[in-house]
This record gives C-alpha cells, sequence and structure tokens, in this order.
C-alpha cells in the first residue's frame, strides 16, 4: 500500500516491480508506465523503510524470482492477487465502498 500511494503507482506497474528497479539510497523506483515511457519516481521515506524490512522477509523464500513482491509459492505476485487484497483490507477496515488499488492513484493524484 505505501508503495502504490506513495509513488502513485499503477497495479500493473506495481507487480512489475523488479529489485533492480529500486533505489532506496536516492528514495526512486523506476517503472515502466503506460506507453512503454520509462518513468523515475521519488517514494517516500516510509516506503523505503518498509521495502527495506521486506527485502529481509522475502529472502526467506529463497526465490530466484527478480520480482520484488512475491506470492506465497515464491513467484511475482498477480495484478489479482492484488485486488483481492485490497478488498479484503477494505472489508476488514469496515468500508463500505469497493476498496481497489487504482483509489490510492486516485488519491495520490
Amino acid at each position: 500500500l505505501e508503495v502504490m500511494y506513495g509513488a502513485g503507482l499503477r497495479l500493473s506497474e506495481l507487480v512489475g516491480l523488479d529489485i533492480k528497479h529500486l533505489d532506496l539510497e536516492s528514495g526512486e523506483v523506476w517503472v515502466m508506465g503506460k506507453g512503454s515511457k520509462e518513468r523515475r519516481l521519488p517514494i517516500g521515506r516510509n516506503a523505503v523503510a518498509w521495502i527495506e524490512h521486506w527485502l529481509d522477509l522475502r529472502d526467506l523464500f529463497g526465490s530466484e524470482d527478480d520480482a520484488l513482491f512475491l506470492s506465497k509459492l515464491g513467484k511475482r505476485i498477480s495484478a489479482r492477487n492484488v485486488q483481492k487484497r485490497f478488498a479484503e483490507w477494505g472489508i476488514k477496515q469496515g468500508l463500505n465502498n469497493h476498496v481497489h488499488p487504482h483509489k490510492l492513484r486516485h488519491s495520490f493524484a
């Protein structure tokens, strides 16, 4: 959530992130956006901290996949999986409206 919101990422950009797309020192990510346009985006300190924490946990998967975010099976997380997690989170938070990833992008823009 923090990475998507902090950089205003599209869902496809989030699930397409590889570890090599990160520059945590400068607090930036590189994404391939619509129309095959490469964008370099700043991410906040909170997002950097969460990514650093996630990278420590990610190592436990022992995955050879370059993807930043992995499923429980050690493969790149799917867009559908992220959508389901958003919906589940919205229900747990007691939100009446359907919660989906693009709402974060609307909040960012």
